[in-house]
């Protein structure tokens, strides 16, 4: 009796073992399977965009006992229309980087509630740096700024002319010539710079080969600078090929040479001559000569956005990202790569964030597909102002940690729906932590105006950067809780970690072979059947990890097969009861009973 009890008890430990352990597999199981997942995020996102919009054939039965609450999540028709025909309302940023705005004042005077203490005592700390870029599109929207929560700001542009050097939009100047905008910043403490720009290739290339067209260009910017007493120049060329490297070094030291001497001429300090370098985040940053010019440049200002996909949905400066795609963490080591100075470095971060379409479309075998398309670029307050604030819109928010950006999913009654990724004050908090966890000088900001009169944003720059005594805490270290570092672990060193489990799995199921094939190992074992229990429940623990590794590796070979925790476990039992049989069928000695 006492051996049928121990036999029980065994068997219900093995039950809730089991039962338990499915759970703590599927937590790894999705780990393992985004960490080695090499195949397009959306098709892994479809699922889940299927099962919103009503598509996944295996919910049917479910929402038809939910049509009311399926119903209040669905938007007409009519709703997505006013979004698509009247697209032109919102500040639409045009796609060309860094883009353009279409302006949209508030016409109403409702405002986010946050207190920003506008006093003269709230300033920047000179170690601490605050970027950030007025475009001329906005403008006198700079009359809304914090300027004293500002260590810089630039105006921009003067966009060069790459035939001749002279600005191609003397027009769009008029806020920097016209206006108080330099004064009134310089008044609150305010470093001002004037970005000059030249993006594309060709133009870049046209541009550099050429130190007569230089010339040009850093006489009429000096003039532009000295004329509004601002102190320097922020460079924002985009597109610099490896065959211009050189003719990029050596402008950057000419135009700094002639900006000092310049300042001379005026009677001004020449050493104060600021310049500002920003920097793509893609490899071609390579080619900027960062180190070699670390003693012309003031500040590096890395450009932390753009780092989406056309086609994918996801945000425009993800946190982290899955495999090799773009992400802040991946731009701020390849930097570190780079030998950057970080006490001169700082990471600018988006005021705007991304709309994307989803299309459920079905061919001619009615099988239905979701088509995903990036439909524009939107700034902070148009996503506060037309979607979030809107009673009339019905949507779902959510947080992914990982990439630390919200999401709004809008569904409509066609099958389809938009999705928008954008940042918050929370979000772009927490990118602040990261970058000044990861050693850098400060943040910036593109663009100042894209928030409007909402003052949400400028508290939390209030908080993170106007005193030396906050203690920033590293977003990652905070998401990444075991499981995640373990993949991440796997995926680093997976070759390794695939030979230690073979090995140990090979040799714990060999010895068992080798010992089931004696006769007098299996009667001892078969004397108590809770021998025979632990036995097999050891080749089943050791085939568990080995089954889930395999699958893993399966699936990031890009077959797309990938299996759930609970068939994991059945096929694991099913070997070792298969490891079990043929161990005790194998003789490989002869038997030699008394």
């Amino acid at each position: 009796m006492n051996k049928l009890h121990k036999t029980k008890y065994f068997l219900l430990f093995l039950i809730l073992f089991t039962f338990f352990g499915c759970d703590q597999l599927k937590q790894v199981d999705r780990v393992i399977k985004k960490s080695f997942g090499q195949i397009n995020r959306f098709e892994r996102q479809k699922n889940n965009y299927s099962n919103r919009l009503g598509l996944n054939k295996q919910n049917n039965n479910q929402n038809e006992f939910n049509i009311s609450e399926t119903t209040n999540n669905y938007n007409s028709i009519t709703q997505k229309n006013l979004i698509n025909d009247h697209g032109y309302l919102f500040e639409i940023i045009n796609g060309v980087d860094p883009g353009k705005i279409i302006a949209n004042p508030i016409s109403d005077d409702n405002e986010m509630m946050f207190v920003v203490n506008d006093t003269s005592n709230t300033k920047v700390p000179q170690n601490l740096e605050v970027f950030g870029w007025h475009p001329h599109w906005m403008g006198d929207n700079w009359k809304n700024y914090y300027f004293n929560l500002l260590s810089t700001v630039s105006f921009f542009s003067y966009k060069i002319d790459p035939e001749t050097g002279f600005p191609q939009n003397p027009s769009e100047l008029s806020v920097w010539n016209d206006s108080d905008f330099v004064s009134t910043a310089k008044s609150n403490g305010t470093r001002v710079l004037l970005t000059i720009s030249l993006h594309g290739e060709e133009n870049v290339v046209n541009f550099l080969e050429s130190e007569e067209i230089h010339k040009n260009l850093f006489i009429t910017a000096s003039d532009y600078i000295l004329s509004k007493n601002a102190d320097g120049v922020d460079i924002n060329f985009e597109n610099v090929p490896y065959s211009q490297v050189d003719n990029y070094k050596k402008f950057i030291i000419n135009f700094k040479n002639f900006l000092k001497n310049e300042f001379y001429k005026d009677n001004l300090d020449a050493e104060s001559v600021f310049m500002s370098m920003t920097l793509p985040a893609s490899k071609v940053s390579e080619n900027y000569s960062i180190a070699l010019l670390e003693q012309y440049v003031d500040l590096y200002v890395i450009m932390g956005y753009d780092l989406h996909s056309n086609k994918i949905p996801g945000a425009t400066a993800p946190l982290q990202s899955e495999n090799d795609e773009l992400s802040l963490l991946k731009v701020l080591q390849r930097f570190d790569k780079f030998g950057i100075n970080k006490n001169k470095t700082i990471l600018a971060l988006p005021y705007y964030g991304l709309m994307y379409d989803i299309e459920a479309k079905s061919d001619d075998s009615d099988d239905i597909d979701l088509v995903p398309k990036l439909d524009r670029k939107i700034t902070y307050n148009e996503i506060n102002k037309f979607f979030i604030e809107n009673e009339e819109l019905k949507y779902e928010v959510q947080l992914d940690p990982i990439s630390m950006s919200r999401s709004i999913s809008i569904l409509f009654d066609d099958n389809s729906m938009k999705e928008i990724f954008y940042d918050d004050s929370f979000t772009l908090s927490e990118k602040y932590n990261f970058a000044m966890t990861s050693g850098l000088k400060g943040v910036g900001i593109w663009a100042l105006g894209y928030d409007d009169k909402r003052k949400d944003l400028w508290g939390i720059l209030e908080s993170n950067f106007t005193s030396n005594d906050v203690i920033y805490e590293n977003p990652i270290s905070k998401v990444n809780g075991f499981p995640i570092r373990f993949a991440k672990s796997l995926v680093k060193d997976k070759d390794i970690y695939f030979v230690i489990i073979i090995f140990l799995t090979f040799s714990v199921i060999i010895s068992g072979i080798l010992l089931l094939s004696d006769w007098r190992f299996r009667k001892k074992i078969s004397d108590k059947k809770i021998n025979i229990i632990l036995l097999f429940t050891i080749f089943y623990v050791f085939l568990i990890p080995l089954v889930i590794f395999i699958n893993s590796m399966i699936y990031a070979d890009g077959y797309g097969i990938y299996l759930s925790s609970e068939i994991n476990l059945y096929i694991a039992f099913f070997l070792g009861l298969l490891v079990y049989y043929l161990g005790s069928k194998i003789t490989i000695k002869k038997e030699q009973k008394p």
